[in-house]
């Protein structure tokens, strides 16, 4: 699954364990929840649970563990916030979620209480993560539209797409477009399916293993906020790709022809790294310090660099602090420069035998970063981090 830890069923098992769990099976298999015992402890209601679902067909059991992939997909924090926006103005269900214990109980219980809202979460999620990556592209449309709900406008944009990927690689046989509304910034998404080329692969059945052909959908999303006139759109392909969802769009959903220039990456707020040079952190993600080791400076007006760089191993040094100490009353921190560009460690404590681990951020003011050559992990918690310290720009 793009962006996401990689699927394991046995973490997954352990993080539902319990209510969520047998509520979802009594519901999907009710003859795998009568043969469990489910005042067990963890661990032996684990084994329980694999050992029923030995008994099961294997279409049962894959109906089983696509249920759960998508649980661990909705799991994290982009799954958290697309959880959030689709049910924000759910006063009840927003209070049963913050009860739940974690990520996989909360889209467990979605999925369970509305499937259909599960699902555009899911579709929220898919935006929200890969619009900062390289599937993303930002415009800015100096024309207001409002978003048409209307069947007939929807299927002549569909119509228009699957048109230009017949052209582009022989795809496009068919398509699927449907309107949502993310609630949480009063933004609409439009997600498009194109049927892409056909695939094969050797699959299991009950009588045996058989080759069994498929139609995978090519998945794109376009999201426009009225408000602030931002077009941003999520698709693979490119800029060739990219381009042709623009025009089609806007010929069919914003009916008419729109001007639209393209924005560079959202930027990252680096000012605020200025104040203090050691960030908080949350216990459970086993950081002892989170630090600004490197700022990079420079003059509001006039040209050239500084630079300020504590060590990249001794974490009881940071910039901020040696700026203090080198500069006193002509701090540049505290004067008319800009920080262009900034290296966060985080440093985390020592497990067993083994050194302590350190991830390094660096970000760019302009919105460049490392963040993509993180691994996934890390790249998450980097992520997380960023929005709770309030360096992520959001217009």
């Amino acid at each position: 699954v793009e962006g996401q830890v990689p699927f394991n069923f046995r973490q997954v098992l352990r993080k539902t364990a319990g209510k969520s769990l047998q509520a979802y099976l009594e519901k999907a298999l009710p003859d795998l929840v009568e043969a469990i015992d489910w005042n067990v402890k963890e661990g032996k209601l684990i084994e329980q649970i694999e050992t029923a679902l030995d008994d099961l067909s294997g279409d049962q059991v894959a109906q089983i563990f696509d249920a759960l992939e998508r649980v661990h997909t909705l799991s994290d924090e982009f799954g958290h916030q697309a959880i959030r926006n689709i049910v924000i103005d759910d006063e009840d269900m927003l209070s049963t979620i913050a009860k739940l214990e974690n990520g996989e109980q909360r889209a467990l219980w979605l999925l369970l209480q509305n499937p259909m809202c599960f699902q555009k979460a899911e579709d929220i999620r898919f935006f929200d993560y890969n619009i900062p990556r390289r599937f993303g592209r930002r415009f800015k449309c100096e024309q207001e539209f409002d978003i048409p709900r209307e069947q007939e406008a929807q299927d002549a944009f569909g119509r228009a797409l699957a048109s230009f990927f017949k052209k582009h690689d022989g795809s496009g046989r068919s398509f699927d477009v449907e309107v949502i509304d993310r609630n949480r910034d009063g933004t609409v998404q439009t997600n498009v399916f194109i049927e892409g080329l056909p695939s094969s692969s050797i699959e299991f059945e009950e009588t045996g293993r058989r080759r069994r052909r498929s139609r995978p959908a090519l998945e794109a999303a376009i999201v426009y906020d009225k408000e602030n006139g931002i077009l941003e759109i999520v698709a693979k392909g490119g800029k060739p790709v990219h381009n042709a969802i623009c025009e089609l769009f806007a010929q069919n959903m914003a009916g008419c022809e729109l001007e639209l220039e393209v924005l560079p990456p959202l930027p990252f707020n680096l000012e605020r790294l200025k104040h203090d040079g050691e960030l908080p952190t949350d216990p459970e993600d086993g950081i002892e310090k989170a630090r600004v080791r490197r700022l990079k400076l420079g003059p509001t007006n006039g040209a050239g660099m500084l630079m300020i760089e504590a060590p990249a191993k001794n974490a009881e040094f940071n910039a901020v602090g040696i700026a203090r100490r080198w500069f006193a009353d002509r701090n540049p921190l505290r004067g008319s420069f800009t920080v262009w560009e900034a290296a966060i460690s985080l440093h985390f404590w020592p497990i067993g035998d083994r050194k302590p681990r350190i991830i390094h951020i660096e970000l760019g003011k302009l919105g460049t970063s490392n963040l993509k050559e993180l691994k996934q992990e890390d790249r998450q918690l980097a992520e997380k981090y960023l929005k709770q310290w309030k360096l992520v720009a959001t217009t």
